[in-house]
C-alpha cells in the first residue's frame, strides 16, 4: 500500500529541503534493496513540511533484508587517508575525479564549436554526448566545496558512524527515522532520547554534533548568541542523523557555482514543489551541466532560466516517446519546482562568509506543454531571454549600475507573477540597446515573434493590444527610426532619415498621464510623417517610407478609452519598437557564448 512520511520545517531555510531530499534518497535506497521502485518515490512540499510519498511502507521484514545502507560517500582525499583507515578507498575518489575532469575539460576544448556551447548538453550534440561517458562525476563540485571550506572530516565523520553500524544498529537507526518522519509533527525529541538510550547500551557516541555552515547557511559560530556582539561561541548542534541527512540531500539538490571573475560562489539547493526522485535525477545532473558561471547579477537569471529550460525539454523528450502530444496537460515548470534556495559566499581569504542567502523562483508565466510543437516554441522563447540577458554587459572599466539595474528588473520579472517588471525591464533595456549600437558594441535584442508569445503566455488582456494594427504600425515606426537606422549607420549606409535618439525615454517619460502620453505620440508621428513625405518627394518617389495614418494613433488612442494605461502602452510600445522585426536585416549581433562550465577556485 503506498505510504508518505512527512518531514517538518523546522529552520524555514534550506537546511528543511536538504533533510527531506536526503531522506528520500535514503528511502529510494532501501525500496531498491528490497524490490521496490526507489525512482518513483516523489518528494512534495505541503507548505509546514515536506511529504515524502513511497510505493509501499517499509516494514520491518523489508529490514531484515538489510546489511548495509550507504546512501552518502565520504570524501576519499589523500589528506583524510590516516583518520579514514580501512574505509579510505570505499568513498568518493576525489582526487581521481579531479584528475578525470582535468583529463575532459581538455578533450572538450578540442570538440567544434557547436559542442562546446552551453546548449550542447541540452540539446544532445552527438559529439560532446560520446565524450560525456569520459565526465567527471557531477558530484564533484559539491565535495569539492566541502573540501575547500575545511570541513571534510567532520563531513567524513557521521558518514563513516553510519557506515560502522553493524547490520542490527544499522536497521535500528533505519527504523528510527521511519518512525520519526511517520508522525507528524515530528517526534523529534523523543526520538533522541530513545537513540541516547541505544546509543548509552552500544557505546555509539554523541547524539549531537556541530552544524556545519556548507548544509546549514544561516547558523555559524555566534548565531545563538541572545545579543549578537561577537562570533566567539561555538556553533549551533544538531542531532547527528538529520545532519548526515542533509548532505545527502546537498548531493541530491545542490549545485555550487564560483561567481566569474572572483573566488566567490553561490550555492544553489533546487526547492521542490511535486517530483518524482527519478525526474528529480535528470534534471540536476542536467542543470549541473547547462549552468555555467557568470557574473553576481547575472547568475542568479541564468540559473531560473537554465532550470525552466530543462524542465521543459524534460518534457518535450517525453512527449516524443508519447508519439507527439498526449490528451491532457502535464505539469508547468512552477508545479514541479519553486525554484532554489540561494546562498552567497564570500571568500574571505582564509574561509568563507554567508554574506546573502534568497530564494529565486522559476516563471511561473511558463505554461504546461501538450505537444513537441508547444514545447519548441516555449524553448525557442526561453533561449532567446537567455541569449539577450547573457549579452548584457558593462565596458571594462565601466561602472555596472546600469547591468545591474536591468537584470534586476529582469529577476523581478522571474520571480513574480506579473508581466509589469518585464517592461520595466524592456524600456531601460530599449536605451541600452541604443547606447550599445551607438558604440559600436551590438548585442542580443528580442524578436517581435517572441514577444507576442511572451505576452500571451503572460497577460492575455495585452494581447489585444499587441494585435491592435495602430499599435503595430507605431512600433513598427518607431524601430524605424530607431535600431534599424543605427544598424544601418553602423555599415556605413547613408542615411535618409534621422535617427530618433531618446524617443523611448520620451515616451515612457511622458506616460505619467494620457493627455501627455498623446502629446508626446502625436509630436513624433507628426515628425516621421513629414521626415517620410519631405524623403519621398526629394527621391522623387524612389525612397518610400510607410507613413501612419490618423486611424493607426485613433486605433492606438482608443485603447486608453478601454482601460488601458498609458504607462503599459508607451512601455508595450518601446518594447516591441527595440525588437527584431522579421524583415529586419542586416543585424550584426551575434550569439554571446556567456559565461564557463561549472568550475571551482583556481587553487582546486
Amino acid at each position: 500500500m503506498p505510504h508518505s512520511y512527512f518531514i517538518d520545517k523546522r529552520s524555514g531555510t534550506s537546511a528543511d529541503t536538504l533533510v527531506a531530499a536526503g531522506f528520500a534518497q535514503l528511502l529510494r535506497m532501501l525500496a531498491n534493496q528490497v524490490g521496490q521502485d526507489g525512482g518513483s518515490i516523489s518528494l512534495v512540499d505541503c507548505g509546514a513540511c515536506y511529504r515524502v510519498d513511497v510505493p509501499d511502507a517499509i516494514t520491518d521484514n523489508d529490514l531484515g533484508l538489510i546489511e548495509a545502507l550507504p546512501f552518502v560517500r565520504h570524501l576519499d582525499t589523500s589528506s583524510q587517508q590516516a583518520k579514514l583507515g580501512a574505509h579510505y578507498g570505499h568513498g568518493f575518489d576525489y582526487d581521481g575525479e579531479r584528475a578525470r575532469r582535468e583529463v575532459y575539460r581538455e578533450r572538450r576544448k578540442a570538440l567544434p564549436p557547436e559542442a562546446r556551447a552551453r546548449d550542447a548538453i541540452l540539446y544532445g550534440n552527438p559529439e560532446l554526448e560520446a565524450l560525456l561517458v569520459e565526465a567527471p562525476d557531477s558530484r564533484l563540485p559539491l565535495y569539492l566545496v566541502i573540501n575547500q571550506m575545511k570541513v571534510a572530516p567532520s563531513f567524513n565523520e557521521p558518514v563513516v558512524r553510519w557506515r560502522e553500524l553493524p547490520p542490527a544498529l544499522l536497521r535500528a537507526h533505519i527504523r528510527l527515522l521511519l518512525d520519526l518522519f511517520s508522525t507528524q509533527p515530528n517526534p523529534l525529541d523523543a526520538t533522541i532520547k530513545a537513540w541516547m538510550a541505544m546509543a548509552k547500551q552500544h557505546s555509539l557516541g554523541d547524539a549531537e554534533m556541530t552544524m556545519l555552515q556548507v548544509v546549514n547557511p544561516t547558523t555559524g559560530k555566534g548565531a545563538a548568541r541572545t545579543k549578537a556582539n561577537a562570533l566567539t561561541i561555538g556553533g549551533q548542534s544538531e542531532f547527528w542523523l538529520l545532519e548526515l541527512l542533509k548532505f545527502a540531500g546537498f548531493f541530491a539538490l545542490g549545485h555550487p557555482q564560483v561567481i566569474s571573475g572572483s573566488k566567490d560562489r553561490k550555492t544553489y539547493v533546487l526547492r521542490p514543489r511535486t517530483i518524482r526522485l527519478d525526474v528529480l535525477d535528470q534534471v540536476i545532473t542536467t542543470f549541473r551541466a547547462l549552468h555555467w558561471s557568470s557574473t553576481p547579477a547575472k547568475i542568479d537569471v541564468l540559473a531560473a532560466l537554465d532550470l525552466t529550460r530543462v524542465l521543459v525539454e524534460f518534457d518535450r523528450r517525453a512527449l516524443q516517446k508519447e508519439h507527439g502530444d498526449r490528451r491532457r496537460r502535464g505539469l508547468r515548470p512552477a508545479d514541479r519546482v519553486h525554484g532554489f534556495d540561494v546562498t552567497f559566499y564570500k571568500d574571505m581569504g582564509s574561509a568563507f562568509a554567508v554574506l546573502n542567502v534568497a530564494a529565486l523562483n522559476v516563471p511561473d508565466w511558463v505554461p504546461s506543454v501538450a505537444s513537441v510543437a508547444e514545447a519548441d516554441q516555449v524553448l525557442a522563447v526561453l533561449k532567446e531571454h537567455i541569449e539577450v540577458v547573457g549579452a548584457i554587459r558593462a565596458r571594462d572599466g565601466e561602472e555596472r549600475t546600469e547591468e545591474y539595474e536591468l537584470l534586476r528588473r529582469y529577476r523581478d520579472f522571474l520571480s513574480g507573477r506579473d508581466i509589469e517588471p518585464f517592461l520595466d525591464f524592456a524600456a531601460l533595456f530599449a536605451s541600452y540597446l541604443s547606447r550599445k549600437i551607438e558604440r559600436g558594441e551590438y548585442t542580443r535584442r528580442f524578436s517581435v515573434t517572441t514577444l507576442k508569445e511572451l505576452i500571451a503566455m503572460t497577460r492575455q488582456d495585452f494581447v489585444r493590444v499587441i494585435e491592435n494594427e495602430g499599435f503595430q504600425h507605431i512600433a513598427d515606426a518607431i524601430r524605424r527610426s530607431t535600431v534599424t537606422l543605427q544598424y544601418a549607420k553602423g555599415r556605413g549606409e547613408p542615411l535618409k532619415f534621422d535617427i530618433r535618439y531618446g524617443l523611448a525615454q520620451d515616451l515612457v517619460r511622458s506616460a505619467n498621464d494620457a493627455e501627455a502620453f498623446i502629446a508626446a505620440l502625436s509630436d513624433f508621428v507628426a515628425k516621421y510623417n513629414n521626415e517620410s513625405a519631405q524623403e519621398y518627394e526629394t527621391s522623387k518617389g524612389k525612397k518610400r517610407r510607410t507613413r501612419i495614418t490618423e486611424e493607426d494613433l485613433s486605433m492606438l488612442i482608443r485603447l486608453l478609452a478601454e482601460g488601458y494605461s498609458p504607462k503599459t502602452l508607451a512601455r508595450l510600445l518601446v518594447a516591441f519598437g527595440s525588437a527584431k522585426a522579421s524583415d529586419d536585416v542586416g543585424d550584426p549581433a551575434v550569439k554571446a557564448s556567456e559565461g564557463e562550465p561549472n568550475t571551482t577556485s583556481s587553487n582546486e
